[in-house]
Order: structure tokens, then sequence, then C-alpha cells
């Protein structure tokens, strides 16, 4: 007798459902696949769930007839090897809780120091590289994107094989204190370029404060390169 698995996610109640008379392996990774992809908020395919664990039967050796679902705790502490508490319910009405023993890993594509990075440098494209590695339980999340990083000064020195996170750099000051810049102005359709002095220090991406020399007005504007900064009047 073929079975159907029937994943349905519920916010952070992942269930898997079908009907069966007896409780298989392959069900329980399942509902704890779709548990930890829906928690992280990552794809389902970088998550790998492996049992660890008697056989699903002996868990549970006989249920009752009926529509089964599967309920992962959002309590539940998914990532690594540990038991998982998992719910049954048997026509909606729950059942008991089993603990089966399991790793779960998150693997996604990170950035990876290829070579050493000293302390101070800045970082360049040819010096990280993308590796698939778990990253679940990792104290702060991983840098994955380029741009992240690029020219950013490193506040350590980086190790060849460091999964690279944004506290180990500080945004490049691409505006300094003084120095004239080239302002930007986007109104609409309409651009306008004119110079300016900064006041303030700031990164890519990050608001700096700028005087107009002639007037003297002060005004805020994003740096978006070297000497350069930009204001969108429709923001």
């Amino acid at each position: 007798m073929s079975h159907r698995i029937l994943v349905a996610l519920v916010m952070f109640w992942p269930t898997v459902a079908w009907a069966a008379p007896a409780l298989r392996e392959q069900e329980v990774l399942e509902a704890v696949r779709a548990a930890t992809a829906t928690r992280l908020q990552v794809p389902g395919r970088d998550v790998r769930v492996t049992w660890r664990d008697m056989a699903a039967d002996n868990l549970v050796p006989a249920l009752p007839p009926g529509r089964v679902t599967l309920r992962v705790s959002p309590t539940a502490s998914l990532g690594g090897a540990g038991a998982v508490p998992v719910q049954v319910f048997v026509e909606g009405r729950r059942w008991r809780t089993i603990f089966p023993r399991l790793d779960v890993q998150v693997m996604q594509p990170v950035l990876v120091a290829r070579t050493r990075i000293t302390r101070g440098a800045q970082a360049q494209a040819g010096d990280v590289e993308a590796v698939r590695r778990p990253v679940q339980r990792m104290a702060q999340a991983p840098l994955t994107r380029l741009e992240q990083m690029l020219g950013n000064e490193a506040t350590r020195d980086i190790a060849p094989g460091t999964v690279l996170t944004a506290g180990m750099f500080r945004v490049a000051p691409l505006v300094r204190p003084g120095e004239d810049v080239t302002v930007t102005v986007v109104d609409g359709g309409l651009t306008v370029v004119a110079r300016g002095q900064a006041r303030s220090a700031g990164g890519n991406g990050q608001l700096v404060k700028v005087v107009n020399p002639n007037t003297r007005h002060e005004f805020t504007a994003r740096v978006v390169g070297p000497g350069k900064v930009e204001v969108r009047l429709e923001e």
C-alpha cells in the first residue's frame, strides 16, 4: 500500500500528515526539516536531517487508526545532534510526544577567508571564497555576499578558513571630515551636481553631515563612493 506525504507549513508549526498503520523515519525527518526551514527562514534544500535513533516503529510500536499528523514544538532546539520533541496527532488530537535523536544541519554558502587577512587591511574579492557550511549554531550571522565586506577594514587578524562575520570588519570611511565632496541631488527625474564639504566621516551607504560652502547650510547625505555623496529629495 503506497502512502502519500503531505507537508503543510502553518506559521512556526510545520506538520507532516498521512494515513499509515505505523510511524516511519521519513515522515519524522520531513517534519523536522520543514520546521527548521520555516524557523530559520532558509530554503528546505539547505536543511539536512539525519536519523540517529532506533527504528521509528520501536519508538511508536503501533498507531491508532486515522489520519496522523506530526508537529515539531516551536520551542524545540533545532541544530546539531540531540533529541527533538515531535508531537504525534491522530485525527487532530494529540496522542503522544516522541523524542527521536536526530542530527539537524543547515548548510548555506558563506564567505570564508581564502588567505590571511591582517588587521586594518581592506578585504578584497580574492581574499575570500563561498563555501557551504552549517550555520545554525554560529554566534553571529555569517557574511554571504561580497558586497557586505569588500573595501571594509578587518578589525582583527583573520586566519585562512575562518567563516567571516560582520563583527570582523568595520566600514572603511570613504568620506572624511573637512573633505570636499561631490554632492548629487536627485529630485524625481531631475539631477543636480554640486560641491560640498563633509562635516563627518562615513563609509559606503552611511549618512554624513555636509555643508554648502556658499550658504553654510548643513544637510544630511548618503555616501555613495570615495568623496561622493547623494541626496534624494523624494526620500
